[in-house]
């Protein structure tokens, strides 16, 4: 095996072994101590999400993002399994799909796609979740409909939470209410608006997410009123993204807010739009929304590349978040979302955020380009990816970010074949 090769396999590990947590088929964000079960009692409690404590979304506290990283790893299971044809890849599909499938119905609430599951109890949820998060469970759904790795009972199961949530949207996400999804105590989301507005502009990069969960649930129940609903908002929406989401504007995010994560969620869109649109002139569209996404998100890979002398890190355990001073991020029907800042006072944290932010960077630039059909990474690129992957340290891993990378090579290796 070569070093990149090696260093995947530990990235792998580690997720499986420390991130994942069987008891409530998570993959919690990152590590307090050296387990998740070390680490429960840092985790909120049932008490402290019935509270909303510190904010309604759980940020900044390790439960932020499973439903992220579960959709993420499942793609790349069934990547590696496309690149090698590894029947142990169905137990990881399996154990990607119970988490899902929690995440999907804990609530109890139909359609609410949950951001995690607590550790102390199994159970409990924060109240509101994201655009982001339905974005991921719902492109999950559309691999699993899809995917020689799912059974039939199980493509049953996440075609039912589809629909729920294609219903959701249509009973919810209004012009009168600002165009949100709610939350589970019926207040808006904080980051769950579907519908741009004059007041609330929605960025190039958010707004084919609405049409995305018709289109997925008529993939999925063959029921011609989720057509027709998708079809009722295709050509508005199509022709407002395509009107923002260019090369610069990726590009002029890259040097301001830094991260490619947006870019990414937006591939995901506009993959399965192309994916389950028949018109050839609507899926050419979103084919250039695609290679305008590949294109503009190379720079994020290649400002992780100038900075590769600063990965091979000795990354610290997650402090605390109870005792982290803690940021206002507003007030919304009448919850504040304060959310822990983990950089507050450190430099040495700010360092380790920075290589983070590049790592994550680096896999999730990949993914996106990997998504894009009929279009293979470079070898300049590849080249860039590997001298990342061997120049980071794999052995001392706190957090999520092997996680992009493994979905990033394995995709490409997939892609390749």
């Amino acid at each position: 095996m070569t070093l990149a090769e090696k260093n995947i396999q530990k990235g792998w590990d580690f997720i499986f072994d420390k991130l994942y947590y069987p008891k409530t088929h998570m993959i919690y964000d990152f590590l307090y101590k050296d387990s998740i079960e070390e680490s429960v009692d840092f985790y909120p409690n049932a008490e402290e999400i019935k509270n909303s404590f510190p904010n309604p979304c759980g940020w900044g506290t390790g439960m932020e993002d499973s439903t992220l990283n579960l959709c993420t790893m499942l793609e790349t299971i069934e990547n590696r399994y496309k690149a090698t044809e590894d029947e142990e890849m169905k137990k990881y599909f399996d154990m990607m799909l119970e988490g899902l499938m929690i995440t999907g119905t804990v609530s109890g609430s139909p359609g609410f796609i949950a951001r995690c599951v607590s550790p102390c109890d199994g159970k409990s949820v924060y109240m509101d979740t994201s655009r982001d998060q339905y974005t991921h469970w719902v492109f999950a759904g559309h691999i699993i409909h899809n995917s020689k790795l799912a059974r039939d009972e199980q493509k049953k199961s996440s075609a039912k939470i589809i629909v729920d949530i294609a219903k959701k949207m249509e009973r919810e996400v209004t012009r009168e209410n600002g165009g949100y999804s709610l939350r589970l105590d019926g207040g808006r989301g904080r980051v769950c608006q579907m519908i741009s507005s004059a007041e609330a502009p929605l960025g190039p990069h958010e707004i084919l997410r609405f049409p995305m969960f018709y289109l997925a649930a008529y993939e999925v129940s063959e029921d011609e009123h989720w057509l027709n609903k998708y079809r009722e908002l295709r050509e508005e929406l199509l022709t407002e993204t395509e009107k923002g989401f260019t090369v610069e504007w990726i590009e002029k995010i890259e040097k301001s807010f830094g991260y490619v994560y947006g870019t990414y969620q937006a591939q995901y869109s506009f993959r399965l739009l192309y994916d389950i649109e028949t018109d050839e002139k609507y899926k050419e569209r979103y084919l250039r929304l695609m290679q305008i996404a590949a294109e503009g998100s190379r720079c994020y890979l290649d400002t992780a590349h100038k900075n590769i002398g600063i990965y091979n890190f000795e990354q610290p355990y997650y402090r605390p978040w109870r005792d982290i001073k803690k940021v206002s991020y507003g007030n919304i029907d009448g919850y504040e979302y304060y959310v822990p800042n983990s950089t507050d006072g450190d430099d040495y944290i700010k360092e380790i955020e920075l290589v983070r932010k590049n790592l994550r960077n680096t896999g999730e630039a990949v993914i996106i380009h990997n998504l894009c059909p009929n279009v293979t990474l470079n070898d300049e690129d590849t080249k860039k990816l590997t001298e990342i992957i061997e120049s980071s340290n794999f052995n001392n891993i706190k957090s999520y970010w092997p996680i992009v990378l493994c979905g990033a090579w394995w995709g490409l290796l997939a892609d390749k074949k």
